[in-house]
């Protein structure tokens, strides 16, 4: 942690899609995990830090979204 009580992002962090939404930095919102690859992504990420990024889908529709259908922006965010 910073001086500031603010965490020190990681230069490498895991990446979390999600569908139909855009998390905003300084907000709070839940997060509902429904696909198997993400439940495996949280579960062995967050036990080494508590820092993951989201990231929005551009096709919702898509189950097992690549890099190039994620848009090129996310949040890093902080399990509370």
């Amino acid at each position: 942690m910073k001086k500031d009580n603010q965490p020190v992002i990681p230069d490498v962090l895991p990446i979390l899609p999600v569908r139909e939404m855009v998390v905003f930095p300084g907000t709070v919102v839940p997060v509902t995990i429904r696909r198997e690859s993400s439940r495996k992504l949280l579960d062995a990420s967050l036990a080494e830090s508590k820092i993951i990024g989201l990231v929005a889908q551009r096709d919702a529709a898509k189950d097992n979204p690549a890099p190039e259908d994620l848009f090129g922006v996310g949040t890093a965010v902080v399990q509370c």
